[in-house]
């Protein structure tokens, strides 16, 4: 069933309840409190369910009661548009269906915050996260376990272990399911998402994930949550080179986030000022960094602020505080992330390249070796880096176009190595 189908017959059974008089009122009152809505149609299906969620609020109709009326036994399988790894599920895996067995909570629990705190302190220090998790496994509510093994998949995601972390969300949600919590299942379809972009680098595929999320999350009419995930649309469609449905996403995500969800304020912003960096709008990127400054928290959150300013302080030819704000991310990033650095290091590269510092861009390019030539999981990158160090040797011009060559290379040993060692 298309979108635009699926969206009107559930739009036509509030017509049914409230009548057409009722209807028109409560769509124009939609229109009128939210008039950006109207350039959102069209664009990523999950956008339209949210003119359907503002009749029923301005009507003052429970949206889970018409999504029940007009799909009264909703087809749940779900697709993640890559194949489910064939491999032995992971031990924590293993540790939890241990604990529903049991049936019965441990002397003593831990409360949900603590996952949530987890979740925040994986930014910044996984391995820690990732131990205090184990650690405590058991000590984790039964309600609480699905949520548990997200934050361990989404924690797997720093150390390329993305076919444990998939097998653990499925996990994850197979349990949610069963316990009957519609928003723990969104939680992992979120998390999902992000790995199906990770292991296979497919976004259609992560945007397909995200949106089977935002259709179960309509349906509690949680428009918080919704926001969320439309942040997260946000940055696949960026990636998928679709800049005006990316900005829409993000403008209608941050209407919805309330005050307390950072984390995604800042993601949408951060997208938001690439989507102005990529799109010729390098002094409207520099606005958003402002903008990001307060909301910023721990130093892979700050590299990847510094990383954005080097961009586009160097589209716009302000070269010393540009190579800064390159530096700073380098330094930043390289304990949390070496690619990310190594990609920022790139961009680098290319500003001193495109300011005249040839020398400079070669001493960039041997730093970049030093550091990535000892990484298992970068002999792909390492050898792009041994590539970019000939130009010079073999009389070959270091220019920005093979630069990007590099780049992509860098990205493909991220895939690469995923493939090999998850």
């Amino acid at each position: 069933m298309q979108a635009e189908e699926w969206v009107d017959r559930l739009i036509a059974a509030v017509r049914r309840r409230i009548g057409g008089k009722k209807l028109s009122a409560a769509e124009e009152l939609s229109d009128v409190s939210a008039g950006y809505l109207r350039k959102a149609q069209g664009t990523t299906r999950n956008i339209m369910l949210i003119k359907f969620l503002r009749i029923c609020e301005n009507a003052e109709i429970d949206p889970a009661e018409i999504f029940a009326e007009v799909f009264p036994a909703p087809e749940r399988k779900l697709d993640f548009g890559i194949p489910i790894p064939k491999r032995p599920v992971p031990n924590i895996v293993r540790r939890v269906r241990e604990r529903l067995e049991q049936s019965e909570e441990g002397a003593s629990t831990i409360p949900r915050h603590w996952l949530e705190w987890l979740d925040e302190l994986r930014y910044d220090k996984p391995r820690r996260a990732l131990k205090l998790l184990e650690d405590t496994l058991d000590l984790v509510k039964l309600e609480d376990l699905p949520l548990a093994l997200g934050v361990w998949a989404s924690t797997c995601r720093f150390f390329f272990r993305y076919e444990e972390a998939f097998l653990a969300c499925i996990e994850g949600l197979e349990i949610a399911r069963a316990q009957h919590d519609p928003l723990g299942e969104v939680d992992l379809l979120q998390r999902v998402s992000f790995l199906v972009a990770s292991m296979a680098a497919n976004y259609q595929a992560a945007l397909s994930v995200s949106e089977q999320a935002a259709v179960l999350c309509s349906r509690s009419g949680d428009l918080s949550r919704l926001g969320q995930i439309l942040v997260d649309q946000g940055q696949f469609l960026f990636y998928l080179d679709r800049h005006d449905e990316s900005r829409t996403c993000l403008e209608v995500a941050l209407r919805f986030l309330d005050e307390t969800e950072r984390r995604h304020q800042t993601a949408a912003l951060h997208t938001m000022g690439h989507l102005s960096q990529v799109t010729g709008s390098s002094e409207d990127a520099l606005v958003i960094c402002k903008q990001l400054q307060p909301l910023i928290r721990g130093r892979f959150e700050r590299g990847k602020l510094q990383w954005l300013e080097g961009c586009a302080l160097a589209d716009l030819k302000r070269w010393e505080p540009s190579f800064k704000g390159f530096e700073d991310a380098w330094a930043s990033l390289l304990p949390m992330s070496p690619i990310d650095a190594a990609l920022s290091a790139c961009d680098h590269v290319d500003a001193l390249l495109s300011s005249g510092s040839v020398a400079e861009a070669q001493a960039r390019a041997q730093i970049l070796r030093k550091v990535l030539e000892p990484l298992e999981a970068n002999l792909l990158a390492s050898a792009a880096i041994r590539d970019l160090l000939r130009c010079e040797q073999e009389g070959k011009q270091l220019t920005a176009t093979f630069l990007l060559e590099i780049k992509n290379r860098i990205e493909n040993s991220r895939r690469a190595f995923t493939r090999r060692h998850s």
